[in-house]
C-alpha cells in the first residue's frame, strides 16, 4: 500500500531505485503524471494540485523551486482551459465519468538520496489536490488556494499558488474548493522510492498533514486519481 490511510489500487509496479555517482551532488530527477480523474462529474472548472513533500514540508527541486505544478482546468460542458487561458490550447478532456488529463511534471530533486541523508526520519510523499473553481459568488465554503495549502503544509513553506513562469495564472482572483486529496507515501518499508502506475481515492477535506495523530479518522470519497511515478 502506497499511501497513508486511503484506497490504492496497485496497477503495476516495479521497485526502483535511484543511483547517483556522487551523493554529493544529487542529478537524478523525479517525473509525476496525472493520467485520469475518475467516478467525477463536476458542475465547476476543475483542476488537479500536485506536490512533492517530506511529511508536511514542501520539497524544493535543486534550484531552490518548490515541487509542484497544476494541470489545466476542465471545464464542465466545454472544452479545457488552460492555466494561461490560452484559446489554442483548449482540448477535450471527458469521457464518460473520466476526465483525461495526461499532464506531467519533472523535478530536478532526487528523493532516494533525501531518504539516504535524512537526520531524522521523515516519509516522503506525493500529494494531489482536487480544486473546483467556483464561478460565481464566492460562498463560505470556498477558499483560495493559497488557504488551502496552508492547511495541508507548514506555513514556512506554502505552495505557490499558481506555476511560476504563468503570469495570468498570478493575477486570477477566482477562488477555488477542495474537493477532496491524496497523500501517496513514496518511500518503501526498504526506504526506497516507489515505482509505478497507481489508483487512489481521494479523501474528504480537511486536509490532515503528515505525521497523522492516532485515531486521526480519513475518510475517502469515490473520486479516484489515475498517476504515475518514476
Amino acid at each position: 500500500m502506497g499511501s497513508a490511510n486511503c484506497s490504492c489500487k496497485k496497477d503495476q509496479i516495479t521497485e526502483g531505485i535511484i543511483v547517483d555517482t556522487d551523493s554529493r551532488k544529487p542529478k537524478s530527477g523525479f517525473r509525476v503524471v496525472i493520467h485520469k480523474i475518475k467516478d467525477y462529474s463536476p458542475l465547476h472548472p476543475i483542476r488537479v494540485l500536485c506536490a512533492l513533500t517530506e511529511e508536511g514540508i514542501v520539497i524544493l527541486d535543486e534550484n531552490g523551486f518548490k515541487c509542484t505544478f497544476y494541470t489545466s482546468y476542465y471545464q464542465p460542458g466545454k472544452k479545457s482551459i488552460s492555466v494561461s487561458d490560452s484559446p489554442d490550447q483548449f482540448t477535450d478532456k471527458a469521457i464518460g465519468n473520466e476526465i483525461t488529463f495526461n499532464e506531467e511534471a519533472s523535478f530536478a530533486r532526487n528523493l532516494q538520496w533525501i531518504l539516504d541523508n535524512q537526520s531524522i526520519k521523515r516519509d516522503l510523499y506525493v500529494s494531489f489536490q482536487l480544486l473546483q473553481r467556483n464561478d460565481a459568488q464566492p460562498n463560505d465554503t470556498e477558499m483560495s488556494v493559497d488557504e488551502i495549502v496552508r492547511m495541508s503544509v507548514q506555513s514556512n513553506a506554502s505552495v505557490s499558488s499558481f506555476p511560476r513562469n504563468s503570469t495570468s495564472a498570478r493575477n486570477s482572483v477566482s477562488k477555488n474548493r477542495l474537493i477532496g486529496w491524496v497523500l501517496f507515501k513514496l518511500n518503501t518499508q526498504k526506504n526506497k522510492i516507489m515505482d509505478g502506475r497507481f489508483t487512489a481515492k481521494f479523501l474528504k477535506p480537511p486536509l490532515v498533514r503528515p505525521p497523522f495523530p492516532a485515531g486521526t479518522a480519513l475518510t475517502p470519497t469515490n473520486i479516484k486519481i489515475e498517476f504515475s511515478i518514476n
